[in-house]
């Protein structure tokens, strides 16, 4: 069994008096019935005490897009800093100030580490505009961060050309409309959002092509969440030839119109 040295038993001392301190401190000042003097006697003990709790770990999760070394970057903590000095406030808004990362979560662990936890941002579309860009289900514009990205989202067609700023919200309001349409499908099935193919305009209706099965959904201005349920319902319905259908019209609330490659050009109803 190793022994203790004299300087390691003096720190280890500091540090539990500290912590003492801190503990009375919170108790004391939350209480009606403390005392300024008392209290101000506390903070600059603990403020002398502090010198002893300095940062040694960074400790970094829920971030799956964004690499750890980015966050720290943004977060700005070196090690050595005094813990307390460090403004975990200010290090959330550096951090949250990526257009990846929606929120940070930052707090000190006694006695030499501190926490961030992200949440980040989920793309579910791409805008084409000069370039393919990224949008997220909360409508903010993001960049790929890999020059080798998979385009395997739903493509979003504005009607006119605009102009996006990576990190700003989009705000054009016939895009935002193809963005609903995205979150609803998404909503209701994440197998027909992945089948999504594009979301455009024809004569200012909305419209959406699907991979599978190879079929175009006519939306109109949008649709109910029990309207997609209906029509994704019938695409996979093996009673159903889907091979047969041109088109399947969503307009109806609550039902599902499929126009019918036949003969006669009839449209079934069903719903």
């Amino acid at each position: 069994m190793r022994l203790k040295s004299r300087s390691e038993i003096r720190h280890r001392s500091r540090r539990a008096a500290a912590i003492s301190a801190i503990t009375l401190l919170v108790i004391v000042t939350s209480s009606p019935l403390w005392c300024g003097p008392f209290a101000g006697f506390l903070a600059g003990r603990v403020a002398a005490a502090s010198r002893h709790f300095r940062v040694a770990h960074v400790q970094i999760s829920g971030n799956s897009t964004v690499a750890d070394e980015q966050i720290a970057k943004l977060a700005q903590v070196s090690v050595g800093t005094t813990l307390f000095r460090v403004s975990t406030s200010a290090v959330k808004f550096r951090i949250e100030s990526h257009p990846w990362i929606r929120y940070a979560y930052v707090q000190r662990r006694i006695p030499d580490t501190i926490e961030i936890r992200v949440h980040e941002r989920i793309p579910v579309a791409a805008v084409r505009c000069d370039e393919l860009i990224l949008v997220t289900s909360d409508s903010i514009v993001v960049a790929p961060l890999a020059a080798n990205w998979v385009w395997d989202l739903p493509i979003l067609t504005p009607p006119r050309p605009i102009k996006l700023r990576e990190g700003k919200a989009l705000t054009d309001a016939p895009t935002l409309a193809l963005l609903r349409e995205v979150n609803k499908v998404r909503a209701v099935s994440m197998k027909a959002w992945r089948d999504l193919s594009e979301l455009y305009y024809v004569s200012g209706q909305i419209r959406a092509t699907m991979s599978h099965p190879q079929v175009e959904l006519i939306i109109g201005t949008g649709a109910s969440e029990l309207s997609w349920i209906g029509a994704l319902d019938l695409l996979h319905d093996q009673n159903v030839p889907v091979a047969s259908f041109q088109t399947l019209d969503l307009r109806i609330p609550g039902k599902v119109i499929s126009a019918q490659k036949s003969y006669e050009s009839k449209e079934q109803v069903n719903g």
